[in-house]
């Protein structure tokens, strides 16, 4: 729910309350789960359990969005402050240096070694040269340019989840949802 992780260890015929985000204002944002064990996000930080049932630990402190995990054991966290990584899971966190590193993150997917980011302005892919905007839903930057004129209201179309298949990027937005069979190249 809004506040509260449940969970059930019967195929759902019954549910424990296992995490409760505590205070006003804190909400759960998004869970993961991954053989480092189970996190939540939540507005007042990520959460971490080995079992997913007791023993919950703050590891990180600011507003947790979303969580993904590599491959190779890293784990990714977008927050309003950015994208933190940790290769130690989850004991300490490096942001990334990149261009997104003033965005905050909504969204992180994976497809093979490539590494898709929503932010606010966009969807980004990590390339060798760093990171690449391939999916644009804000043109804030275009605003003081007097020869660009988008009046397009529906030009503003906000990711608000994102989904990896085969080769294909799923990107739900409030505009409607845009498929790339390309790797973001295309939409």
């Amino acid at each position: 729910t809004e506040k509260t992780l449940h969970r059930s260890e019967d195929e759902g015929n019954t549910w424990q309350a296992v995490f409760s985000a505590q205070g006003e204002d804190n909400e759960i944002n998004f869970t993961g789960i991954s053989e480092q064990g189970i996190f939540i996000c939540t507005t007042a930080g990520l959460f971490k359990s080995e079992e997913g049932k007791l023993n919950w630990k703050r590891i990180f402190e600011e507003n947790a969005a979303h969580i993904a995990f590599s491959k190779e054991g890293k784990i990714f966290l977008g927050t309003k402050k950015g994208l933190f990584v940790s290769i130690d899971n989850g004991l300490t966190w490096q942001k990334d240096p990149g261009e997104i590193a003033n965005f905050g993150v909504r969204w992180i997917e994976f497809m093979d070694d490539v590494i898709f980011i929503a932010v606010e302005k966009g969807v980004y892919r990590n390339t060798d040269t760093g990171w690449k905007r391939v999916f644009v839903t804000a043109r804030v930057e275009m605003e003081y340019d007097a020869d660009i004129v988008d009046e397009d209201v529906k030009a503003i179309k906000p990711v608000n989840s994102m989904a990896v298949g085969k080769n294909n990027v799923f990107l739900a937005t409030d505009s409607g949802i845009f498929v790339s069979e390309d790797k973001g190249e295309t939409w």
